[in-house]
């Protein structure tokens, strides 16, 4: 989720660790804030798949997961930089991620 961190350090000019520290691991939060900040709608299709990640405070105990999961919740997390890499540049591939090849639209379902 380093590149959420990274799209609120840019949009709101941060130049110390302190508001970062503040937000922590809470990737609603994380979400969030970058919502407000960017008024991005694949920023809001992000937080839409945030129940698929455990809470914080099961992050920790390990789990045996599924290949199925661990694809998608790579796919996430590769639809986040493609995310922060379209808004800071001319390069959009996030429709590739997107994809349901890849099975970022099956998220809901798999991780229920």
């Amino acid at each position: 989720m380093l590149p959420l961190k990274a799209i609120l350090i840019i949009k709101n000019g941060w130049n110390d660790e302190t508001q970062v520290k503040k937000i922590g691991l809470n990737l609603v939060e994380v979400v969030e804030q970058c919502i407000k900040v960017t008024n991005n709608q694949d920023t809001e299709i992000v937080g839409d798949k945030l129940n698929y990640f455990p809470p914080i405070n099961e992050r920790d105990k390990g789990k045996d997961w599924k290949t199925s999961e661990l694809c998608l919740g790579y796919s996430i997390g590769q639809y986040i930089t493609t995310t922060f890499t379209t808004m800071f540049s001319d390069r959009d591939n996030r429709n590739q991620i997107l994809s349901s090849h890849y099975g970022f639209d099956r998220i809901n379902i798999v991780a229920n």
